[in-house]
């Protein structure tokens, strides 16, 4: 324990705690609070063990409001980073099967929101098991790579002279983010993200194309907007070698073992 940590009075440490268990408990689809504790105990018994009642309100009705705004604010960012995927649940369901869980298994750590969803792409893969789950995968990780796009910080490119530049290893800038969709998922969220989700829980989804292989990057434009570019496969495959950090002349001896297609 720090030396801070010592000199923290007893009864605030157990305050703290028990205010971080109330306000991370889930509130209903009705944005209520659990009328119980995490302990069992009616919120309108514990709630008064630690907090007074204001002239208006009584202890559980206070702790309620940090519980909304808790809430109401974390999934509010999810919406925000991820809007294809809310417009394919609905805000309701994607909070039901998505915030919540993933939020109470994935607790914020990180002083700034736009870190809130770093492990989301994970979450999916590993806890998400519906019948959909390719496409919300794939449209969790589109969603996820454009705010990344945005905030990724910008390597240097610094060369003195040409055999520097031969033999020295060049990667992908952060911001660039490669993916090989079995449909053409970027045009089809340029459409969803048109509109907001309230109009696709009445609309038909616009059709997404695709039965075969299609290739795009997103990434940050010089005036920091982020966009998508579709690409062949041998474009892909080549930006794919620098995305593990390749010289120069490792690339012209992979292309050397390539088709002849993929070298023209």
């Amino acid at each position: 324990m720090s030396e801070y940590d010592e000199t923290v009075p007893l009864a605030l440490k157990k305050t703290q705690e028990w205010f971080a268990s109330i306000i991370t408990q889930p509130i209903d689809d009705n944005s209520q609070m659990e009328p119980q504790s995490p302990l069992g105990v009616p919120m309108t018994v514990e709630a008064a063990k630690y907090i007074i009642p204001s002239p208006t309100l009584e202890p559980d009705k206070r702790i309620e409001i940090y519980n909304q705004q808790y809430w109401w604010r974390l999934l509010s960012t999810l919406h925000d980073n991820f809007p294809l995927t809310t417009r394919l649940f609905g805000y309701h369901d994607f909070n039901k099967m998505v915030g919540f869980p993933y939020l109470q298994k994935y607790q914020p750590n990180h002083w700034s929101l736009n870190h809130l969803g770093d492990l989301l792409p994970k979450w999916i893969r590993e806890d998400y098991h519906e019948e959909d789950q390719p496409l919300i995968q794939d449209s969790i990780d589109s969603d996820w790579a454009y705010v990344k796009g945005f905030f990724a910080k910008e390597l240097p490119f610094e060369l003195e002279n040409e055999q520097e530049m031969i033999e020295q290893t060049f990667y992908l800038q952060p911001c660039i983010s490669l993916f090989k969709f079995t449909h053409r998922l970027l045009p089809f969220r340029d459409v969803m993200i048109d509109q907001e989700p309230e109009y696709w829980e009445k609309e038909n989804f616009p059709t997404l194309e695709g039965n075969s292989n299609y290739f795009f990057v997103i990434y940050r434009d010089s005036y920091y907007n982020v966009c998508w570019l579709e690409v062949d496969e041998a474009q892909f495959l080549l930006l794919s070698r620098f995305k593990i950090g390749q010289s120069v002349i490792e690339i012209c001896n992979w292309l050397e073992k390539q088709s002849k297609e993929m070298q023209s």
